[in-house]
């Protein structure tokens, strides 16, 4: 019984109309008072970013010692000593720091980021037999997990660029070339399109993470993240350009499951989805959040953001109507459709709700969307951030406890650290239709952008 009123409530409350009208986009220059409701979370979002996020990884995460970055510390953010190094975390924290770097946020983001650029550069890149190795030991002296994920390269590939973009270091570039041309080689499914998950040190074929043997969502929306960023170091290159385009698609329409209005992650390497019982699993964060690097996407590559809002709307109104809980956050995880079977508050999930809604507010103009911003700044502010112990505890749980490391092998500075800056370039008045929406935000941050990376040895 108490299931099936859940799942009354959820359907009455997610009821949408016929015709959703046309698009309203906000420029944030009317005096409307939900706009500047939202425009005035702004010192909100600094205040997280400036002395809650930024001020516990410069303190905690570099390894003066060692070189890299120290992401192994409890719930309290105590280091727990020595442990191996993982690809995935380190150039997180590499483009946490370039970013910060980049917008000017800190004196010691530059230095803090060139740390780390030496030890992914000098330490993970498998000089043996090429692209980036999975995990290496404390010290970086070998390689523990040889394994080449896609995954990894990814990262790598997104750190690369925005050091690149920061610092103009001719090393970066190179390497993020060098990266990129392990993708075309190794990776690219040239005939089903998209990236093949995994391999062994030596190149052998791997099946994928989590036992998945084609494709997913996860790995594919961050190959998309990262070329839409290698697209501004090396402007205008046809493979990259050809690539963002389909990843949109596959994004955009592939993965979706049209009759019920969600997307799934795992699918044959063929495309076709594997939706048993708990393959079909709905992850509102990763919705939200391919939302956001969509449009990001589209922005960078001319693709007009109206072609896509209709897409947006159908995932941010599945995810109001089975994710959200009443009395605030957005749950985890659940089926395609009913309520929620993991109702944990993650902190990465939050935080790409809370880029994914700005986005689609901004584009599509439905206030929900922006209610959903707000009711989820709230509950980030109220729970997740540890303003005694610095940065965001991992998990909320529905009694209100928390639980989870403060920096492990999935958790740093890279999700919610890229929640505050992006937003806050969100939150720049212009016309979010307008060609060069996001490009143009991002400008005055980004003195290269026109011209590519100045280039230094």
């Amino acid at each position: 019984m108490r299931e099936f009123l859940a799942r009354r409530w959820y359907r009455l409350v997610g009821r949408t109309r016929e015709d959703a009208g046309p698009l309203r986009p906000v420029t944030f220059r009317s005096p409307d008072p939900l706009e500047r409701r939202v425009l005035d979370t702004a010192a909100r979002l600094e205040r997280i970013l400036g002395r809650n996020i930024l001020p516990f990884w410069l303190a905690h995460a570099i390894d003066r010692e060692g070189g890299g970055y120290l992401l192994n510390h409890d719930v309290a953010g105590r280091w727990k000593g020595p442990a191996e190094r993982f690809c995935m975390s380190q150039t997180r924290t590499l483009w946490f720091f370039s970013r910060v770097a980049r917008e000017g946020r800190s004196s010691e983001a530059a230095s803090a980021a060139a740390h780390g650029f030496d030890f992914v550069a000098g330490r993970l890149w498998d000089s043996d037999e090429g692209g980036f190795a999975s995990a290496v030991s404390h010290d970086g002296s070998s390689i523990v997990d040889g394994r080449k994920l896609l995954y990894d390269q990814t990262f790598a590939l997104y750190a690369l660029s925005e050091y690149a973009l920061a610092t103009g270091t001719a090393a970066a570039v190179a390497l993020a070339d060098r990266t990129v041309e392990v993708l075309k080689e190794r990776y690219e499914d040239r005939a089903h399109g998209g990236f093949y998950m995994a391999f062994s040190r030596d190149w052998s074929p791997l099946e994928g993470p989590a036992g998945v043997p084609g494709k997913r969502l996860n790995e594919t929306v961050h190959v998309l993240e990262a070329l839409t960023v290698y697209d501004r170091i090396r402007p205008g290159d046809p493979w990259v350009r050809d690539q963002l385009h389909r990843l949109v698609l596959i994004l955009t329409g592939t993965v979706l499951r049209k009759d019920r209005g969600a997307s799934t992650d795992a699918h044959r390497e063929d495309w076709t989805p594997i939706v048993g019982p708990r393959a079909g699993t709905v992850s509102y964060g990763h919705d939200l959040e391919t939302v956001a690097l969509v449009a990001e996407a589209c922005d960078q590559v001319g693709i007009p953001l109206p072609l896509v809002a209709d897409w947006m709307r159908t995932v941010v109104d599945f995810a109001l109507r089975w994710g959200l809980d009443r009395r605030g956050g957005m749950y985890h995880a659940g089926p395609l459709d009913g309520p929620p079977w993991d109702r944990r508050k993650t902190w990465w999930v939050q935080a790409e709700v809370l880029v994914g809604a700005l986005t689609a507010y901004r584009i599509v103009g439905d206030p929900r969307y922006a209610e959903l911003y707000l009711g989820t700044l709230d509950w980030i502010e109220l729970h997740h951030v540890d303003w005694k112990g610095g940065d965001w505890h991992a998990f909320v749980h529905r009694d209100g406890s928390v639980s989870g490391d403060r920096a492990y092998q999935w958790k740093g500075p890279y999700h919610n650290g890229r929640a505050m800056m992006q937003c806050l370039r969100l939150l720049v008045p212009g016309n979010p239709l307008a060609p060069g929406w996001l490009a143009g935000a991002d400008r005055p941050l980004d003195p290269h952008a026109a011209s590519g990376p100045r280039l230094s040895t």
